[in-house]
């Protein structure tokens, strides 16, 4: 007699190696459109309900905790009455807000369309704890963040909700059908549920929404092309559905080891930093959030449905606690730097993925086959992805003075309606036909902001070639377009005194093509406007790079959001520098909606004058750019 046909755990185990394709579809499709709802609910909340910070972030706190309030009234009601019902109609609800989000433009439609779809989508996968196997749960949840990891690359950063025209809608409308019918389909019966594994849920969707799903976050961190980037993190999500059907088969702990491994590997990169620590976050966590989270589900103590809808109801909690602790400390001044937030959610993952496991099965172990070739494939798709990249834009670097620069505050690439819109803020450059922008505000994969990454699509759209420098962080930050090329490109981070947001500045020297150059400053100062203690030491840094620059007689132009107006004494390290802009017209340049202050600068020395002051009027961001032509004095 055969060795599986005589262990009772093997028969076991062979079983559970085969759940119900209807359910696992409606799981991981589940997940992908309740991830789409929530990265538009959570800028939804920065940019319309909290007037791009202007709400406090208590008060934005306190609103966003709504959907997660509803997910746990929709637990106790589960309690009660059984899942059955609960989640057919929590699916329902999901899929039309999902739709009603797709036909939203801004404003208080979106903020409300996003609310209601984000209260479906966390009381759907709620319901789904207590209506859907532990097993099928396990393997669709893995599947549904490799999915939307795809989705999201695919589409260049940019959700479905956030595009016009018919085929998104097209595309929504059979991501949500598909995802209905294979719930009908699924209607829930008799089975084993998934305890309080289901707690790790929060921990792993923080830890794939901020880095591991992230392809824009791989490519602004590494500078690696676009189509690299997003091989490496579809790759790594691959890679963890083959080690997530390995683990939801077997009923040992070595699995649970092997992914709270790669999660702890994910958490340490973030404190490397730098292009090693980048790419080791983005595979490891790429790899080991779904296992891990499916060890959670399939491995832990069975529970009755119930019990398992509060469970998952506790763990998305924690997932809005620990997003928020993460992104909280840019606005807050906590006594921790954010990557301990990190560390802190990696903790709770793996301990999920090693202390649910039973106890060890028969003969598991890591097959080095599969794994090698898997890595073989990563590998090859990185490099194809390179090779196959369209080049980005090329410095044209002729001409010489006259130089028309501009300076943009991006607000994110969010416009005042709260709607991510690149081709809106590229049609204000272009129509300024700008040689170089200083660019402020510009985020690159934040969780908070959609996960949108401005940067590569804009300079597509404007033809200028860019040079980027973290600020906040490694994914937030400043930027240059230039069509002459840009050399000597420095950055360092600015005095914050007791502020909680990091600021900097982005420095370059332009090769104008006829033996001359042009220093160039970009930078972002302290926003709060009585803080001006904090805006002085960070003026005494950007004048002295400015005067560095200057050395020679080399003419510099400082450029950016300064957050303070003309002659405000913060500002006074910068009298050396000459304003350019008041003396051409009364400029005021924030709020776009109806400009009262005048914020943004153009500062330049060694001798440049201006001319043809252009302030176009455009609610593309918060901010209005200013863009004036300079020549030699």
């Amino acid at each position: 007699m055969s060795a599986v046909a005589s262990d009772p755990l093997e028969r076991r185990t062979s079983v559970a190696a085969s759940p119900s394709p209807a359910r696992v579809a409606a799981t991981a499709l589940g997940v992908v459109v309740a991830l789409e709802v929530v990265r538009v609910f959570l800028p939804s909340i920065l940019f319309v309900f909290g007037r791009a910070g202007s709400t406090p972030a208590t008060t934005m706190a306190a609103y966003g905790l709504i959907p997660f309030a509803v997910a746990f009234l929709v637990a106790v009601v589960v309690r009660r009455t059984g899942p059955a019902g609960p989640l057919l109609a929590t699916a329902g609800l999901l899929g039309a807000a999902r739709l009603w989000v797709q036909g939203t433009d801004g404003g208080d439609p979106q903020l409300l369309a996003s609310t209601v779809a984000a209260a479906a989508a966390l009381s759907w996968l709620v319901t789904a704890a207590a209506g859907v196997d532990r097993r099928a749960a396990a393997l669709g949840a893995a599947i549904g963040l490799a999915g939307d990891a795809a989705l999201h690359g695919l589409l260049r950063g940019a959700d479905l909700p956030w595009r016009d025209g018919t085929l998104p809608w097209v595309l929504a409308a059979v991501l949500v059908g598909a995802f209905l019918v294979a719930t009908w389909a699924s209607r829930p019966e008799r089975g084993e549920r998934a305890g309080w594994g289901w707690i790790a849920l929060g921990p792993a969707l923080v830890l794939h929404g901020v880095i591991g799903g992230v392809p824009s976050r791989l490519q602004a961190v590494t500078g690696w092309s676009e189509v690299a980037a997003v091989a490496v993190v579809v790759g790594s999500q691959a890679l963890a559905v083959l080690f997530a059907v390995r683990v939801v088969s077997r009923a040992d702990r070595a699995g649970g080891w092997a992914a709270a491994g790669l999660v702890a590997l994910g958490a340490a990169g973030a404190f490397v930093g730098g292009d090693p620590g980048a790419v080791a976050s983005h595979v490891a966590l790429g790899v080991g959030v779904g296992p891990a989270l499916a060890v959670a589900l399939a491995r832990g103590r069975p529970a009755v449905p119930g019990r398992a809808a509060v469970a998952a109801a506790t763990g998305l909690v924690l997932f809005f606690l620990l997003a928020f602790l993460y992104y909280g400390g840019y606005d807050v001044a906590l006594p921790f730097e954010n990557e301990v937030s990190l560390a802190v959610t990696a903790a709770v993952l793996a301990g999920a993925a090693i202390f649910t496991g039973r106890r060890p099965g028969p003969g598991w172990r890591l097959r080095a086959a599969p794994i090698a070739a898997g890595a073989a494939v990563l590998l090859a798709g990185a490099s194809l992805g390179t090779w196959l990249q369209a080049d980005p834009p090329e410095p044209r670097g002729e001409g010489g003075l006259p130089v028309r620069v501009m300076t943009y505050n991006l607000h994110m690439g969010f416009d005042t309606a709260g709607r991510f819109d690149i081709e809106a803020l590229a049609e204000v450059i272009r129509e300024e036909s700008p040689d170089v922008v200083a660019l402020q505000e510009v985020a690159r994969g934040w969780f908070t902001n959609g996960s949108t990454d401005v940067l590569p699509r804009l300079a597509e759209l404007t033809g200028l070639p860019y040079v980027f420098a973290p600020a906040a962080d490694e994914v937030w930050g400043n930027a240059i377009l230039s069509r002459f090329p840009l050399e000597e490109v420095t950055s360092e981070e600015l005095p914050r005194g007791g502020a909680a947001m990091r600021r900097s500045y982005l420095a370059a020297v332009a090769r104008l093509g006829d033996g001359s150059e042009l220093g160039i400053v970009a930078t972002h100062l302290h926003h709060v406007e009585d803080e001006g203690d904090i805006r002085l030491p960070q003026a005494e840094v950007v004048a002295r790079v400015a005067a560095e620059l200057a050395a020679g007689g080399r003419p510099v132009v400082v450029m950016g959001d300064l957050n303070a107006e003309p002659g405000a004494p913060e500002l006074a390290p910068l009298a050396s520098l000459v304003d350019v802009v008041s003396p051409l017209g009364d400029v005021a340049t924030w709020p776009s909606s109806d400009p009262i202050q005048h914020i943004d600068h153009i500062l330049v020395a060694g001798g440049l004058a201006a001319s043809d002051l252009s302030v176009p009027r455009s609610e593309a961001s918060d901010h209005l750019g200013i863009a004036v032509t300079l020549s030699g004095g």
